[in-house]
């Protein structure tokens, strides 16, 4: 099974409306971060990408799953821990023109990827 995780920071207590959009954003993020710099080559794009991710986009399902986190700190520890498991991970920065002060990360997405990769890096966090 292959899936995409999004893990937000509870700790900014956004409203539903503006995580609807940073899932929105992680989501369109991880797409991109997965496919090449070529789009213009779009009938070999799917060729060049990572295997889960061409399952994860061909597939009906396309599970995406919400976790969260609560600090900063522990979101940016995920991502590491992500990225050194060699995992695509797609940080959301918030610009911060409404609901926030400053640019500020709410969540990250990683994969898509096999569950079992995912799950080595996300095991033990809750669902939002």
């Amino acid at each position: 099974m292959v899936k995409l995780v999004m893990i937000f920071n509870e700790a900014l207590n956004m409203p539903m409306g503006k995580l609807a959009v940073q899932a929105g954003h992680a989501v369109q993020l991880a797409i991109q971060n997965n496919m090449t710099k070529y789009p213009e080559q779009a009938h070999v794009i799917l060729l060049k990408l990572k295997q889960p991710f061409v399952e994860w986009y061909k597939s009906d399902l396309k599970k995406k799953i919400a976790l969260k986190v609560d600090s900063h700190e522990e979101l940016i520890n995920i991502q590491k821990k992500a990225e050194d498991n060699d995992l695509v991970v797609s940080p959301v920065i918030d610009a911060g023109l409404t609901f926030f002060e400053e640019p500020t990360l709410t969540c990250i997405a990683i994969g898509p990827d096999l569950s079992y990769n995912i799950d080595q890096v996300t095991r033990g966090l809750s669902l939002l």
